[in-house]
Order: structure tokens, then sequence, then C-alpha cells
């Protein structure tokens, strides 16, 4: 039996290529591909929102990471982080339209206070699966 062919990063890295699935390039290439992929895509929804806090005014230009999407009616089905990196634009835009643009600040404010409003039942069974649909809310 002949050996196999190594084949190795076209970027040039010493390390064996992962794959089709990645395009043939190695783990790191990969990861980093990924990365700016999300924070592409991230930069995206920010523009497509507005880039600033929906309470507060905050510009997001300069910090993009402190941006947070806070589901108007408070339900917590697919998380917003998730959305973004697997949706593609004309489903996460109709996913947005159902959110606010605000800073991390404003977004633990919004859910303190949408807390502050349950009974206490409600806040042990708040964020566990399957909640939202026991309170009759789509999850």
């Amino acid at each position: 039996m002949a050996p196999s062919k190594k084949q190795y990063c076209p970027q040039g890295h010493d390390t064996f290529a992962v794959g089709r699935s990645s395009g043939g390039t190695c783990k790191a290439c990969s990861s980093a591909s990924r990365i700016n992929w999300v924070r592409e895509n991230k930069l995206w929804a920010i523009t497509y929102k507005g880039e600033f806090c929906k309470d507060c005014d905050f510009d997001f230009a300069g910090r993009p990471e402190c941006a947070q999407f806070d589901h108007r009616d408070g339900r917590r089905g697919v998380p917003t982080g998730r959305t973004i990196t697997q949706l593609a634009r004309s489903r996460l835009k109709a996913e947005l339209d159902l959110c606010d643009l605000v800073c991390a600040n404003c977004h633990a404010i919004r859910t303190l206070a949408r807390l502050q409003q349950l009974t206490q039942a409600q806040r042990a069974e708040y964020g566990r699966p399957g909640a939202q649909a026991r309170w009759g809310k789509k999850g």
C-alpha cells in the first residue's frame, strides 16, 4: 500500500490540513476564519439596528463587543449570539426585527426589571428548558 500524501495548509503553516469542510486549511486558519466571519456578521447586525444603544445612546462604533440584542417581549428562544453565527442574513433580519440593540449595562437593567415582575415560582423556572412554554410564551 502506498503511503498517503501529506496535505499542508495553503497558508504555509507547518500543520496538516483538516479536510474538505474547512476548505483544506489547518485548524488555526479555520478558527481564525470563523472568528472573522462571526465578527463581520455582528458588525453587520449592529449597523442594521442603528449603531446606538436604544436606552442610553452608547455608540458601538469602537466597541462592538458591548452590543447585545434584547428581545422586546422578553422571550428567551434562540440565543441571539448563536443566531448571528448560524442564520442567513434574511432570517437574521427577521430575528433582529424582534430585538432592540442595547449595551450590556442596559440589557442587565432590562433583564432585572423583567425578573422583578415575575412571581417567585416563575423566577425559579426562568431560563430552564421548556419554561417559556409553561408560561404560555413561544420559546
